[in-house]
């Protein structure tokens, strides 16, 4: 019998492959329902009782990860002219227009080559659905107060 755990859906995999997966082995899960059913004495048949709750296991599944599509398609319409995770947000720091900056914003901090500010910093927080000409003030670290006026928004 085959048991497919449950599958995070941060996992490099697509959902979409993810789901082709389930798919496959709801057939093979379906399969040994039937197996099992020719057994015999359903009342007394352990094996069908699991090979069925595998099987409901498995559509619940599916039904999460087609859930989790849908939403990713709806989230796909995106305002270009509002920052948030993936755009690249030009700044300009307290007014001064030699202090100018360029981030892309990030869900996470992560490690990277490029400049990113993770929208759960202070400063990411303040530019994530900022527009162009916003002006927008965050906390540092030190308590004091600093401005960053949004110059461009662009995403990939």
């Amino acid at each position: 019998m085959t048991t497919i755990d449950h599958l995070p859906f941060d996992t490099p995999a697509p959902r979409e492959q993810q789901l082709s997966e389930l798919l496959e082995s709801r057939v093979m899960a379906f399969n040994n329902v039937l197996v099992q059913r020719a057994s015999g004495d359903l009342d007394n048949n352990d094996a069908y009782h699991r090979a069925r709750a595998e099987l409901q296991r498995i559509d619940r599944t599916i039904a999460e990860v087609k859930s989790r599509i849908a939403e990713s398609d709806a989230s796909k319409i995106i305002d270009r002219d509002i920052a948030g995770p993936g755009s690249a947000v030009t700044v300009m720091f307290d007014g001064d227009e030699k202090d100018v900056d360029t981030f892309v914003l990030v869900e996470h901090a992560m490690e990277s080559s490029g400049r990113t500010c993770s929208t759960a910093s202070p400063l990411g927080a303040a530019l994530d659905g900022s527009r162009v000409r916003d002006v927008r003030t965050y906390s540092l670290p030190s308590g004091a107060e600093s401005t960053v006026t949004i110059l461009g928004i662009t995403w990939p």
